[in-house]
């Protein structure tokens, strides 16, 4: 397993650029539409289905902790619906928990420009939206603590694409008191009954293991989580999409629609006590 250096963990939250990027230096991951510039494409588009999305999850007066923000897409939709939120991302200097493809390694560069791309769509939306969310990059498995304490966290599509999905469980549940766990079920109707990682045989550098709903209960059960709630829905996903050298997209050809599943569950066994590897931090 990967372990990461201490000079991966931040110490406090990540101030907005003073000017905006414009919107030629964005990539959008979500489809989403900017004030002011209309619909901006992106891989994904959460819009009809975010509730199931975010499992019909009440978030009004709640301090949220969400996991991978990426362009920002749900961390504005959690504020639009009331929430307090720290958006928690990668860090400049990690370059995912990335396999090696077909013998060679990522390319560094690419990815890196990449991730900044996608992370100036997230600033472009702050702004745009007068967003108040709070933003840290860093590693899930190593959340920071002047993060603090939450009332809920959100891990939405991250697990797949850990070396580490359970520590990331963990470390989220650490410092919630309600947790939601939203991820594409690739292998929809294979291995449900499985309490394990289910390994991905396949050549993308982005995606380590199938992680089943059985498998995130027993784990959130054992850390002092009850009251279980599990919902199967779907998302659109485009597929093949065609992107110019700069990001920008040239065409979408075919809209699918991809199980996922979210898991919804709220601590039972307050933190510190027996029941829970967890210890109170305070930010």
């Amino acid at each position: 397993m990967r372990v990461l250096p201490p000079a991966f963990e931040p110490t406090c939250y990540a101030t907005a650029p003073d000017e905006p990027p414009t919107l030629s230096d964005c990539t959008f991951y979500h489809t989403m539409e900017l004030p002011g510039l209309g619909t901006q494409y992106g891989q994904w588009d959460l819009r009809p289905g975010i509730a199931d999305y975010l499992g019909a999850t009440e978030f009004a007066g709640c301090r949220v902790l969400e996991i991978g923000t990426a362009d920002g897409f749900v961390c504005f939709e959690l504020e639009r619906r009331g929430a307090s939120v720290v958006a928690f991302d990668l860090a400049d200097d990690l370059t995912y928990d990335a396999l090696p493809l077909s013998g060679e390694f990522l390319q560094t560069d690419a990815y890196r420009n990449g991730l900044r791309r996608i992370r100036n769509a997230y600033w472009l939306g702050h702004r745009l939206f007068r967003s108040s969310a709070r933003v840290a990059y860093g590693h899930v498995n190593r959340l920071p603590a002047f993060l603090g304490q939450f009332d809920i966290g959100l891990i939405a599509n991250v697990l797949q694409h850990l070396q580490d999905p359970i520590g990331a469980i963990a470390q989220v549940a650490r410092v919630c008191n309600r947790i939601v766990v939203t991820e594409t079920d690739w292998l929809h109707g294979q291995y449900d009954d499985v309490k394990g990682l289910i390994y991905f045989d396949k050549d993308n550098p982005y995606v380590w293991f199938q992680v089943k709903p059985i498998l995130i209960e027993a784990v959130l059960r054992r850390l002092g989580f009850g009251n279980f709630c599990i919902s199967h829905h779907t998302q659109r996903f485009v597929e093949d999409a065609e992107h110019r050298g700069d990001g920008s997209p040239i065409g979408r050809r075919t809209d699918v629609d991809i199980p996922h599943f979210t898991v919804t569950a709220e601590r039972i066994v307050p933190i510190g006590l027996p029941g829970t590897t967890a210890t109170q931090e305070v930010g």
